[in-house]
């Protein structure tokens, strides 16, 4: 790095008063690294959660006779298009792109952009589920279901799906408001550095 390079930039920083905002920088930092703490958390959740429901859903498939290997294609394929979209959507965000206020800010607008994108997958996936599946469970409700078993676990599913949802619905609004927020706050902070910088 060229020595004026590194002038220039402690320059601006000392005319913009980023070194006095030490506690805002400290506070963005502490919330990348409170999110990154989450994201590692979340992902050993999601492993778990996979676990117990492939274990749970091919206990069920095993106990049924009829369409037995189609459902557990459906199962798998659902499973693995989730992972491969939960690892395809959170490369690059769980480590800050540089130690700069600036750097922070854009690596906490990508991930609320990405869990806008989580948000609008879970939707499109529930939906899907319910275009799958939807038929199979009003034939087994016609007909009435052998076990109390299976009608509770269609009952469970169905009040999971409705859940996640209304919570994919909540999070994406969320996610948004954050994005705006860092936006303004982005433009902000630009905008301070090109009028000292001039």
């Amino acid at each position: 790095m060229k020595p004026e390079t590194t002038w220039q930039t402690v320059g601006i920083t000392w005319r913009t008063d980023e070194h006095r905002a030490l506690p805002l920088r400290e506070r963005v930092a502490q919330r990348v690294h409170r999110q990154s703490r989450r994201l590692r958390l979340i992902l050993a959740g999601e492993i778990a959660f996979t676990m117990v429901m492939l274990v749970m859903a091919f206990t069920i498939i095993a106990r049924e006779n009829e369409g037995t290997l189609r459902l557990s294609a459906i199962v798998l394929l659902y499973t693995a298009a989730t992972w491969a979209f939960a690892l395809w959507n959170r490369r690059g965000v769980w480590r800050p792109y540089g130690e700069t206020t600036a750097e922070f800010i854009q690596l906490l607008r990508v991930r609320a952009q990405r869990r806008i994108r989580s948000a609008r997958f879970t939707q499109v996936v529930m939906g899907l589920t319910v275009l799958l599946f939807g038929r199979y469970v009003a034939t087994a409700w016609s007909v009435a279901f052998d076990s109390t078993l299976q009608r509770t676990v269609w009952v469970l599913f169905g009040l999971y799906s409705v859940g996640l949802v209304a919570w994919s619905i909540w999070y994406e609004r969320r996610a948004r408001r954050e994005v705006r927020e860092l936006a303004d706050f982005q433009r902000q902070l630009g905008a301070e550095v090109a009028r000292v910088a001039e």
